[in-house]
C-alpha cells in the first residue's frame, strides 16, 4: 500500500515537473510572439512616454513657482530641480533672453524651455569625453567630433593653418549649440571680464568662428553620418558658414534653426569657398548678408540630394544653392524650400556669371522668390554660363520688382529670370505664379514669362501652369512662356501652356532675334488633368520625335522634313494625378528603349 503512494507521488511529482516545463515554453512562446508584434515595444515606449510627461509636469511647477515668487534665478532652479528628483547631477542653465535648459542626467532628457513658456524636449546623452580629436584622421579611423568643443577646437586648427587635406573627420552624434548636453563644460567661463561663459558665447555675440577662412580653408572629408548640428549661430562683418572649403567633401550632415548673418561680407550655410562636393545634407534656418551674397552651398561644385528650407537674403546675389559661384556646377536631386531674395535671385542659383557650365537635373523649387533685377524659380541670372535644367519643376511664386532697390530690372521667369547666354531646358514643368510688380517703363528690355523672363532659351517639352500676373502690363512685356526674346534665339518643341495665363506666348520679340516655334499649344485647362494628356507627354518621349505642323499641311514637304528628331534618352516620366496636373515621377526614366525604374 505505500509502495503503491509513494508511486502515485512520484508520477504526481513528474506530471508537475512536465507542467511547469511546458508553461515555461508557452511562457517563452508567448514572449516570442509578443516581440515579433512590437508588443513589448510599445509597452516601453508608452512608459516612457509617462515618464516623460510625469518628469515635464514636475518641472513646469518648479518654474511656475519660481516665477509666482520672483525667484527664477539659475540657482534656484537648480536647486527645485536637485530637490524634486533626488540628484545632484541635473544641469541649469538661464539665459538672459529668459530662456532655459534643464538636464536631467538620470532619464538623459533635455528640456528647452523659450521665453514664452513652450518646451522642447530632446532625449540626448550627456558628452562624456574630453576635449581632443581622437582618431587618426584616415578613412578607417576618422578624427571624430563628438561635442562642440570638438567643432571649436577643428575651427581653431584650420584658422591657424591645419588644413586636413586628404584626412576624414566623422560627427558621431547630434549636436545642439543651445543644448548643455552637447558641452563637455558648458559653463567654463570664456571671457572673465564679461563673465561669458562657452554656451552663451556660442550663441550671442559673433558666436562661432566658421572652419577656415579665405586665406586657410579646410581641405578635408567630413561626414555627419546622419547626425544634426541645431542652432548655429554666426552674427559677425566677416563672411559666415560652417565650413570654408578649397576641396574636400561634406556629406551626411544636416543642419537646422541656423542663424547665420554676416553685415560685411557673404553669408553661406554649408559651405564657402571654390571646389567642395556636398552630398546628402539639409539646412534650415535664415541666412542673411546686409551686403554682399547669401546662399546654402556657395562652396559646392557638385550637389546631390541636398535639401534646404531657410529664409535666405541678400544685398546683391542669393540662391538656394549657390548665390555668385565660379566654374562648373552640377546640382541633382535638390529641393529647394523657403523664401530667397535678392538682387539677382534664384531657386538654385543667383547670378551665374563667373560660372562656365551649369547642369541642373531632377530638381524641385518650392521656395518663393523676391528679385529685384532677376528672379527664377531655378536661376535669376545665368550670366555667361552655359546652362541646362532636365526633369525639374518649380512651384515657387515669383516676384519681380525693383521696389525700393534699382530701377534696371530685367526679367522674372518660373526657371531664369534672365538668360544673356543660351541655355536649354529639357522635360520641365511650372506651377508657380509668375507676378511683376515692376515700374520701370521700358517693354523692350523688361518681361517675365512662364519660363524665361529675358533671354534667349532653348526649351523640349516644357509646361507652363501657372499664372502670369503683371501688376502693371503697360509697363513690362509678359508672355505665357517668354517674356522679351533679346537678340540671341528661342527653340521652343513641344511647349504647352493653359490658356488665359497670357495673351500670347511672347510678350515682344527683338526684330533681330531668332525664333522657332514647334508645336507649341494652349491647352484647356480640363484637358491638362487628363490621362490622355499624360499620354500624349511619354508618347512623346518614347517617339523620340514630333511632326512639325506647320509644315504638315506643305504639299512641297516631304514627310521626314517635318519631323523633329528629340534625344529624349534620361527623361523623366509624367504621372497621372486624378483632378490634378501631371508631375515628373523622378524614380522612372526614358533609356531610349525603354522605361527603367532607379
Amino acid at each position: 500500500m505505500n509502495e503503491k503512494k509513494k508511486d502515485k507521488k512520484g508520477i504526481s511529482l513528474i506530471v508537475l515537473i512536465i507542467t511547469i516545463i511546458i508553461m515555461i515554453i508557452l511562457a517563452s512562446a508567448v514572449i516570442i510572439s509578443l516581440n515579433g508584434s512590437n508588443i513589448i515595444e510599445r509597452a516601453h515606449e508608452a512608459v516612457d512616454r509617462f515618464n516623460e510627461g510625469t518628469e515635464k509636469e514636475k518641472i513646469q511647477t518648479i518654474l511656475l513657482s519660481g516665477y509666482k515668487n520672483n525667484e527664477l534665478t539659475e540657482e534656484g532652479i537648480k536647486e527645485a530641480v536637485d530637490r524634486e528628483f533626488r540628484t545632484n547631477k541635473s544641469k541649469v542653465k538661464l539665459f538672459n533672453d529668459g530662456s532655459i535648459i534643464i538636464y536631467i542626467e538620470s532619464s538623459k532628457r533635455e528640456y528647452y524651455i523659450d521665453n514664452k513658456g513652450n518646451i522642447t524636449i530632446t532625449n540626448v546623452e550627456s558628452v562624456t569625453d574630453t576635449a581632443g580629436l581622437s582618431g587618426e584622421g584616415t578613412e578607417a579611423n576618422p578624427y571624430k567630433i563628438s561635442s562642440i568643443e570638438d567643432l571649436i577646437l577643428l575651427s581653431n586648427n584650420v584658422n591657424n593653418g591645419t588644413t586636413y587635406v586628404g584626412e576624414y573627420i566623422e560627427l558621431t552624434r547630434d549636436l545642439n549649440f543651445k543644448g548643455i548636453s552637447s558641452y563637455i563644460k558648458y559653463d567654463e567661463i570664456v571671457d572673465a571680464e564679461n563673465g561669458i561663459d562657452l554656451i552663451t558665447s556660442m550663441i550671442t555675440g559673433e558666436g562661432f568662428t566658421p572652419i577656415g577662412n579665405a586665406s586657410r580653408k579646410f581641405r578635408g572629408y567630413f561626414n555627419g553620418n546622419g547626425h544634426r548640428i541645431s542652432n548655429l549661430y554666426e552674427n559677425r562683418e566677416d563672411f559666415v558658414s560652417l565650413f570654408y572649403m578649397l576641396t574636400g567633401r561634406i556629406e551626411n550632415l544636416s543642419l537646422s534653426d541656423v542663424y547665420l548673418k554676416s553685415t560685411g561680407s557673404d553669408a553661406g550655410g554649408m559651405c564657402m569657398g571654390e571646389s567642395a562636393d556636398a552630398v546628402n545634407c539639409f539646412i534650415e534656418g535664415t541666412i542673411i548678408s546686409d551686403s554682399g551674397q547669401a546662399s546654402g552651398y556657395q562652396g559646392a561644385i557638385t550637389i546631390e540630394r541636398c535639401n534646404i528650407d531657410a529664409n535666405i537674403k541678400g544685398n546683391t546675389s542669393a540662391g538656394g544653392l549657390w548665390a555668385f559661384p565660379y566654374g562648373t556646377r552640377l546640382a541633382k536631386n535638390c529641393v529647394i524650400k523657403g523664401n530667397i531674395e535678392g538682387l539677382s535671385a534664384g531657386g538654385l542659383g543667383g547670378y551665374m556669371i563667373h560660372t562656365s557650365n551649369v547642369r541642373i537635373e531632377d530638381c524641385v523649387n518650392y521656395a518663393d522668390i523676391i528679385g529685384y533685377q532677376d528672379a527664377g524659380g531655378m536661376i535669376g541670372n545665368t550670366g555667361s554660363s552655359r546652362v541646362i535644367i532636365k526633369n525639374s519643376s518649380n512651384y515657387g511664386k515669383i516676384t519681380w520688382t525693383n521696389s525700393g532697390r534699382l530701377n534696371y530690372n530685367q526679367g522674372g521667369g518660373a526657371f531664369f529670370g534672365c538668360s544673356s547666354n543660351l541655355v536649354s531646358l529639357e522635360n520641365c514643368v511650372n506651377y508657380g505664379e509668375i507676378i511683376s510688380t515692376s515700374l520701370a517703363n521700358n517693354k523692350t528690355y523688361k518681361g517675365i514669362g512662364g519660363v524665361l523672363g529675358f533671354g534667349e532659351c532653348n526649351c523640349t517639352i516644357m509646361l507652363s501652369l501657372g499664372n502670369i500676373s503683371p501688376y502693371y502690363p503697360n509697363n513690362t512685356s509678359y508672355g505665357s512662356i517668354f517674356g522679351v526674346i533679346s537678340t540671341g534665339s528661342i527653340n521652343a518643341i513641344c511647349n504647352y501652356y493653359k490658356k488665359g495665363i497670357a495673351e500670347s506666348v511672347v510678350g515682344y520679340i527683338n526684330p533681330s532675334s531668332t525664333i522657332n516655334l514647334i508645336n507649341v499649344e494652349e491647352k484647356e485647362d480640363t484637358y491638362l488633368k487628363l490621362q490622355a494628356f499624360v499620354n500624349e507627354l511619354n508618347g512623346l518621349i518614347e517617339a523620340g520625335k514630333t511632326i512639325n505642323q506647320d509644315l504638315e499641311d506643305d504639299p512641297e514637304t516631304e514627310a521626314d522634313e517635318r519631323e523633329v528628331i528629340i534625344d529624349t534618352t534620361g527623361y523623366a516620366k509624367w504621372k497621372y494625378n486624378a483632378g490634378s496636373y501631371p508631375t515628373l515621377d523622378l524614380t522612372t526614366k526614358w533609356d531610349g528603349e525603354k522605361w527603367v525604374k532607379e
